[in-house]
């Protein structure tokens, strides 16, 4: 069940709540402040952004890397 946020940030956003977690956490990959500025982002607290990517099955440790480049 999506919590008031969740919905308010689909509605705002027009997307599907982990699909914005993801485009978020994409726009911040490997950044020194990477979970600070999806909080800021998205308006919720550290606790509430884990919580989410755990509900979503989001491994947030992945994008603290950059991506691999493969040629």
């Amino acid at each position: 069940m999506k919590t008031p946020t969740q919905q308010l940030l689909e509605a705002q956003r027009h997307k599907d709540i982990k699909d914005i977690m993801l485009d978020t956490l994409e726009r911040y990959r490997a950044t020194r402040t990477m979970v600070r500025d999806c909080c800021d982002d998205l308006g919720v607290s550290w606790g509430t952004f884990y919580q989410w990517a755990k509900d979503l099955d989001i491994e947030v440790g992945e994008y603290h890397f950059a991506p691999v480049r493969r040629s």
